[in-house]
This record gives structure tokens, C-alpha cells and sequence, in this order.
């Protein structure tokens, strides 16, 4: 169950009357969300993915995972974050590089990870899973088209069994091109966007393949799409500050693993919200390591930051040497105080509090955030559910390197 602790000071403390004074627009938000309009399905966790498509993600991860293969996951932004970051966020420290059965690809441009990655598949088992509405995006199509021809020599006659395309049931080029090409087609319901898609056949494959309950994360989720007021609150308490001069979120984590989440965290609200020179700019946080670098700036800095602190009550535990207390609850303590303590120094903290890292929550906390960043972004009257800036680098990249592809 998420709670939310706020630790703020006098300049930028929350009000109940400031809190009052959205219930109009939090009415009219509630009906949006309900509404299932544009790119708006995610909102309905049973139109996210259907009973058959389920079985059939569990049917081929059984498959991938008893052939001993290692899926090789290629996309961007939305279409590879959120899976990446559950993938981490269930993986014990120090576990062998060879022991990880799902590989992403396709998020950058780098020639040497792609020739890296191929030296280090070597005899090993592979699939592609190649995600992407278009099929044109320059990162994820020039990564598919590397490893394609990987693939082509590696398995000369089989290699259509080994390809996945995860894309739009409507549409999509890549529709065609799966069907012409006989890789196993997964689709998504068109009405969400890439950042929304971590509970669709976008995230679900590799989190199968992972050996994450799905079952259980997607349970969470629909628990919490119940009551959707909490989340809502969360981004009225944003938006208060943001108009109180609070220009950039730092959100904070006080375990290393969770680092990826804290990305994903930074995609979702930074491509949802920032637009038309409006938004909350949203950073990532690693304590305790940072408190030793930015933690100086959050304490003693200007006063344009405030922090979304996420606390996970219950963790693996070790215990102190000499001391009557483990490294978790020493881990809490610090939380505490250096909230305190930035309080008090003008950066107000948002703690969201869950009990432990498991599906379950992890579902809970997943479609808070979606629910959170989509209200945030309609309270500042922008859409949560485009990219004019992104597209905007897309044209001037293509405009530039049209004459360099065939």
C-alpha cells in the first residue's frame, strides 16, 4: 500500500486550502482519465493486454527460457525503460553479466555496445524482440537491422523464429513486415503511448523472460486503478510547488538497484510534462551516494528543487557490526534526517512510502506514477501524450542523414 509523508518548511509548505482549491480541476481530471480517450487505454488495466495474449507471452518466454536463449530487447524511451528497470530492480547485486537472460539494445548509438554485444552472444542462444510502433525511429531500426543480419548468419534458414515484433494492433509498417516475414507479432492497443506501455506485450515479454510474476505486478496495478485520489494528491503537491518557484524534482532513492526505476521515473514525467516552455524538471537521485556531491546544492543550493524520496519499508536485510540495528533501518534513519535536514534548508521532500519490493507493489507503484504524471500534465494544460520536442530532432536528424541511408 503507497503512503505519502511531506516534509516541508514554511515557504513551501502545502496547505489544506491550496489542496482545496483544485477540487474542480481534480473532478474534471477523474473524468478524463475515465473517459478512454486518446491514448488513454492504459487507464483500464484489462484493455493493457488480454487473457489470450498473456498466455501467449507466457508461452514464448517458457520457450526462450527452456531452448536457454537470451532475448535481446531493442528499443527507446518507453520501450525499453520501464521492463529494464524492473529487470534491475529484481536482480541481486553481483550476478554474473552471463547469468542475465534479457539484453537491451537499440537505446543509443554507440557502434561499439552493438559490436560488444555480438562478440559477447558468440554460440549463445538468442531472439530479437524488436519494439516500436513506426519502424523508423533511427535507434531501435538501426540496432534491429545490426542484429538481423547477426541473426541471418548465426540461423540461415530459422532466423524468422527467433524474431518478435512488438508494435501497434493498427497501423504499423511493421504489421506488414512481421506477417510477410513470418516473426511472431505482438501487439499493443493503440490508444498508449511508449512511456504507458510497461504493462502491455511491450514490458510484459521481457519481464516474463525475467522471471517476474507478472500476474502479480498486473494485479497491483488494477488494485490501485481503484483509487486513483492518492496519486492525484501527488501531483497537486507538485504543481504547488512548481508555482511556488520549485523548478526541478529530484527524485531520490536510498537503494542503488532502483536506479533504473529512478530513469524510467525521469522519462514518463519529463516527456509527459515538459512542453511549451511549462514542467517540472525531473532529475535522478542516488543517496547516499550523492549526498557527498549534489546533496551540498539540495541543502545549501538555490532554492529551486524538491524532492520525491521513495522509501521501500521492508528490504534484505544485513546487520551491523556492534550495533543493535541492520543496515536497512540505518538506511531509513538517513532517509529521515536528510529530509529533515533539506527541509529545513528550503527543499521540501515528498516520501512515498511502499512496503517492499515485490510485483505487487511495483504494479501499485507503476500506474501511480502514470496516473500522477498525466495529472500533472493536464493541471499545467499541456497533452501528457505527445512529443513535439522529441519529433522535433527527429525531422532535423533525417533532414540531415537522408541521403546517407538506402
Amino acid at each position: 500500500m503507497i503512503t505519502i509523508d511531506y516534509l516541508t518548511h514554511s515557504a513551501g509548505h502545502i496547505t489544506k486550502a491550496e489542496v482545496d482549491a483544485y477540487k474542480d480541476k481534480l473532478q474534471d481530471i477523474k473524468a478524463k482519465l475515465h473517459s478512454h480517450g486518446p491514448m488513454l487505454d492504459w487507464s483500464d488495466i484489462d484493455t493493457t493486454i488480454t487473457p489470450e495474449q498473456l498466455a501467449d507471452i507466457k508461452a514464448l518466454a517458457k520457450k526462450i527460457n527452456s531452448t536457454h536463449s537470451i532475448l535481446i530487447v531493442i528499443g527507446v524511451g518507453g520501450s525499453y525503460l520501464g521492463a529494464e528497470s524492473i529487470q534491475k530492480a529484481f536482480n541481486k547485486y553481483f550476478s554474473d553479466f552471463n547469468d542475465r537472460n534479457v539484453i537491451f539494445a537499440g537505446y543509443n548509438l554507440s557502434g561499439e555496445y552493438l559490436r560488444s554485444l555480438i562478440e559477447y552472444l558468440g554460440n549463445k542462444n538468442f531472439y530479437i524482440n524488436y519494439i516500436s510502433k513506426s519502424g523508423t525511429t533511427l535507434e531501435p531500426s538501426l540496432a534491429f537491422e545490426t542484429m538481423l543480419n547477426y541473426a541471418k548468419q548465426r540461423y540461415p534458414k530459422k532466423y524468422p523464429q527467433r524474431v518478435i515484433i512488438t508494435t501497434n494492433e493498427k497501423g504499423s509498417p511493421l504489421l506488414d513486415v512481421a506477417k510477410k516475414e513470418g516473426y511472431h507479432l505482438l501487439t499493443m492497443p493503440e490508444n498508449i503511448g511508449g512511456r504507458y506501455s510497461l504493462l502491455t506485450p511491450v514490458g510484459v515479454l521481457p519481464l516474463c523472460v525475467c522471471g517476474v510474476n507478472v500476474d502479480d505486478m498486473l494485479r497491483g496495478a488494477r488494485d490501485w486503478s481503484q483509487n486513483i485520489d492518492l496519486a492525484l494528491e501527488y501531483a497537486v503537491a507538485r504543481d504547488i510547488l512548481y508555482h511556488k518557484g520549485y523548478k526541478v524534482d529530484a527524485f531520490t532513492i536510498y537503494e542503488p538497484k532502483l536506479s533504473d526505476l529512478a530513469s524510467w521515473w525521469q522519462q514518463l514525467f519529463g516527456e509527459t510534462q515538459g512542453k511549451h516552455k511549462k514542467g517540472i524538471f525531473p532529475i535522478c537521485n542516488v543517496n547516499t551516494a550523492n549526498l557527498h556531491s549534489i546533496g551540498q546544492y539540495l541543502q545549501d543550493g538555490e532554492d529551486i528543487i524538491f524532492e520525491t524520496v521513495l522509501r521501500i519499508k521492508h528490504l534484505d536485510d544485513f546487520k551491523l557490526p556492534n550495533a543493535d540495528i541492520s543496515y536497512a533501518d540505518l538506511n531509513m534513519i538517513v532517509l529521515d534526517q536528510v529530509a529533515t535536514a533539506h527541509a529545513m534548508g528550503n527543499t521540501p521532500s515528498i516520501v512515498i512510502n511502499i512496503d517492499k519490493i515485490d510485483e505487487y507493489n511495483f504494479g501499485e507503484l507503476v500506474y501511480f506514477f502514470f496516473v500522477a504524471a498525466a495529472a500533472g500534465a493536464y493541471l499545467l494544460d499541456v497533452n501528457p501524450f505527445d512529443q513535439p520536442g522529441v519529433e522535433k530532432y527527429k525531422q532535423l536528424v533525417k533532414q540531415k542523414t537522408k541521403e546517407l541511408f538506402h
